[in-house]
C-alpha cells in the first residue's frame, strides 16, 4: 500500500483505522513519513503506543484514540484504509472536503464508490486515488 501510495520522507500519512499500528510503524521506520494512526478500540491503541515505543518511532509516529470520522484529515498527504465498503463509502465526502489536490487515498479490498482510482494492483486489491 504504501509503495503504490509513493509515500515520500517527510509526507504526513494517516491510517484510519488503524488497528496494531503496523502501517504506522512502516510508514514512520521504512519510508520516514509522520505517521498517524486513528484508532477507537483502546487495546489496540495501547499496543500500537508500545510499538512504536519499542522501535523508537515517538517522534515520527502517533496513535490518537478516536474517531476518524471527527478527525481532521486536512494535512494528511496520504490516507490508507482497510474498512468495510459502506466505510469507505460514508468517508468519500470528508476526503472530497478536507483533502487537498495531490492527496492520496489508498484502500485494501474495498474501493472508493463512483471515484475513479490512478492505481490498481489487481492480485493484492489495492486502490489509489489522487485527489
Amino acid at each position: 500500500m504504501l509503495e503504490m501510495a509513493e509515500v515520500k520522507p517527510g509526507e504526513t500519512l494517516y491510517d484510519l483505522g488503524s488497528g496494531d499500528g503496523r502501517i504506522v510503524v512502516i510508514a514512520a521506520r521504512d519510508f520516514g513519513a509522520r505517521a498517524i494512526g486513528i484508532e477507537i478500540d483502546q487495546g489496540l491503541v495501547s499496543l500500537s503506543r508500545r510499538n512504536i515505543e519499542a522501535q523508537n518511532l515517538k517522534d515520527n509516529a502517533t496513535i490518537v484514540k478516536g474517531d476518524f470520522y471527527n478527525a481532521s484529515l486536512r494535512d494528511a498527504d496520504v490516507v490508507t484504509l482497510y474498512l468495510r465498503q459502506n466505510t469507505n463509502d460514508r468517508l468519500g465526502a470528508k476526503f472530497k472536503k478536507e483533502l487537498r489536490p495531490g492527496a492520496r487515498v489508498v484502500s485494501y479490498t474495498f474501493v472508493m464508490t463512483g471515484w475513479n482510482p490512478t492505481k490498481v494492483d489487481n492480485e493484492s486489491h489495492i486502490y489509489v486515488y489522487t485527489i
